[in-house]
């Protein structure tokens, strides 16, 4: 490639045509032509086809004599926040009869409200004259909008006689001073109103309500209250830090909660809930940075905060790693106890993967032919397992509890609102995905901590198709013998955690199996033709999981390993991430080979 490549004007999500020529001899020339259509983002740099900021309702309003009020709204429903998050603002104006260049009027760095004020406006604009103001957006990815809208000064009256006939200097003065002063207690009582809407609407730990629907009972919408603070002092002062944090008497992960804006709910589930929030001056960067904020219901029992509590000092032990989430810090000073972590917008994996199912349906259906190149929930129950192995009778469990992952059903704490990632059906990038899944659990295998959740809707995916595995509600320092019956994901958990409650590295190599079959079955439900109360003793009796159809031979005989009886069996997680490492030339998913026709497993029971 030329080494002034960078001049060429070439845009992510565009397609190109790339053509290669040999040969110089005109007679002897050859030349090949492919298509090649660039991903909508390439590192920071995307497409703003679907990436433009949101912002509608400009106007101006002259609040005092020659002082205006520039506002706007930035619409934040049903859009990624990296979208809606303004980074700067851009404003101009000229004269609207002239039509002349645009002229700067300022340039806002600060965007954290929706108006902008400008003072001693007679110096640039002449009253009665009618201007035309242009605002430019621009958010995270240097994307933009732009609005525009007109306005006016009022004329300023001039007396050209002092003596107006049946009037005093005395009356005129009265009214001039009662005008002035309606004038300026007007103002005041907009000014106060705004203040105490923005307070209301943005600020931190404001009592604000969310409407969600009870999908479990269809009941009337329940309201769910964003954690309150107790200090006045923290509510209006984000530069408040707490005592203990400046004498140093609490570690270093302790966050100011003052410097927290809750934006709004998100999505709540079996382990807690979780709001996306805006915190300042976390991760060595200025300002606000987008932020997922976990904390557990309101009201909820003892138990359910001593294990918050826990979930809080595992999350400090995770240290960083690109594929497992980033914890900024917490607050634990007081209560609700609160988890600072980094924010994913683009969903969870058992959801991108039935988009590629999805995909798959709409392509056959048009094309009748492949078109590859080359929650149902957890189901968190107590199983109530005997020691001994009985495979002739059935076990009794109790009714199984859920929190639906897809999008008509009850939300987990790792579903998001916002916009996904576009989902590519390609046999290469779900190899690398389960390498990522391998390389984040190494990570927590050489840290001693054993996840005892995993499973596709605990993997998040960002803009950049990085997985990042999440949701430490039910992590413990391995290996762990837990006293009592706690709720399990039944369906993705060991059998040696199911019979023993007993858990290890080695336990989370058998979920990293079943999360390869969500992989290769495209989301689909682990076990879908037996029923919870079988389950165990379906496994004890030595069945498995079927193969998926897209996974060759050799990758379903790894499958196996890691569903070993004998623990001893089953590779570590350094050794998985050795065998799914793409450089070793192993073909282990090929969707090639499926016929057109081929129906994937039911995604629910």
């Amino acid at each position: 490639l030329p080494p002034d490549l960078y001049r060429y004007e070439i845009f992510p999500g565009c397609t190109y045509i790339i053509s290669v020529i040999t040969g110089r001899d005109k007679n002897r020339r050859f030349q090949d032509d492919i298509l090649y259509t660039l991903p909508e983002c390439v590192v920071n740099k995307c497409s703003c086809i679907h990436l433009s900021p949101h912002v509608n309702n400009l106007s101006v309003n002259e609040f005092n004599p020659g002082s205006i009020n520039i506002s706007w709204e930035i619409n934040r429903e049903g859009s990624n926040e990296t979208i809606f998050n303004i980074t700067r603002i851009l404003l101009e104006y000229r004269s609207k009869a002239d039509r002349v260049p645009f002229n700067k009027l300022a340039t806002v760095d600060t965007v954290d409200d929706d108006y902008f004020i400008q003072r001693e406006g007679y110096k640039l604009f002449t009253p009665g004259e009618l201007y035309e103001i242009q605002a430019t957006f621009y958010n995270t990815f240097e994307c933009k909008v732009i609005n525009y809208t007109n306005f006016s000064l009022a004329a300023l009256e001039v007396l050209q006689d002092t003596t107006l006939k049946g009037f005093s200097w005395e009356i005129i003065l009265l009214i001039a001073c009662s005008s002035l002063t309606i004038l300026l207690f007007g103002s005041y009582i907009i000014r106060r109103n705004r203040l105490i809407l923005k307070e209301i609407i943005c600020h931190t730990f404001s009592l604000r309500f969310a409407r969600t629907e009870n999908y479990a009972d269809k009941s009337p919408a329940a309201y769910i209250i964003i954690p309150t603070a107790v200090k006045r002092e923290e509510e209006t002062n984000p530069l408040y830090i707490e005592k203990e944090i400046l004498d140093g008497t609490v570690d270093q992960f302790e966050l100011p909660r003052a410097r927290i804006k809750f934006l709004k709910y998100l999505k709540g589930g079996e382990f807690g809930q979780v709001f996306l929030a805006k915190v300042l001056n976390i991760d060595n960067k200025p300002g606000y940075s987008t932020t997922a904020i976990k904390s557990i219901r309101e009201g909820a029992p003892d138990d359910e905060k001593a294990a918050f509590i826990m979930e809080i000092d595992i999350v400090k032990k995770l240290g960083e790693h690109p594929n497992i989430v980033k914890i900024f810090g917490c607050c634990q000073l007081q209560e609700p106890y609160l988890i600072i972590m980094e924010y994913i917008p683009c969903g969870d994996l058992r959801n991108y993967l039935i988009d590629l199912r999805e995909k798959w349906k709409q392509q056959n259906k048009d094309e009748r032919s492949p078109m590859f190149s080359e929650t149902n929930s957890a189901a968190y129950i107590f199983p109530n397992v005997p020691r001994s192995q009985k495979k002739s009778e059935a076990l009794s469990l109790p009714e199984t509890e859920y929190s639906n992952l897809s999008s008509d059903g009850n939300p987990t704490p790792t579903d998001c609102y916002l916009a996904k990632v576009e989902s590519s059906l390609d046999n290469n990038e779900l190899q690398h995905f389960a390498l990522q899944i391998a390389r984040g659990m190494e990570h927590l295998e050489s840290m001693g901590i054993v996840h005892r959740d995993l499973a596709a809707r605990n993997i998040l995916i960002n803009e950049f198709r990085t997985l990042k595995i999440t949701d430490f509600g039910m992590s413990r320092m391995s290996p762990y013998v837990s006293g009592i019956r706690d709720k399990v994901p039944l369906r993705w958990v060991a059998l040696e955690a199911i019979e023993n409650q007993y858990y290890d590295s080695r336990s989370d190599v058998w979920s990293f199996a079943v999360v390869l079959w969500e992989i290769g079955t495209l989301g689909a439900f682990p076990y879908g033709n037996v029923a919870d109360a079988k389950i165990v003793t379906y496994l004890q009796s030595g069945e498995r999981l079927e193969r998926p159809e897209v996974c060759t031979d050799e990758l379903y005989s790894l499958m196996l390993r890691c569903w070993s009886r004998a623990t001893q069996l089953r590779p570590s997680f350094q050794e998985l991430v050795h065998l799914l490492d793409s450089r070793k030339k192993h073909i282990y998913v090929d969707f090639g080979q499926l016929n057109p026709l081929y129906m994937f497993p039911p995604t629910k029971e």
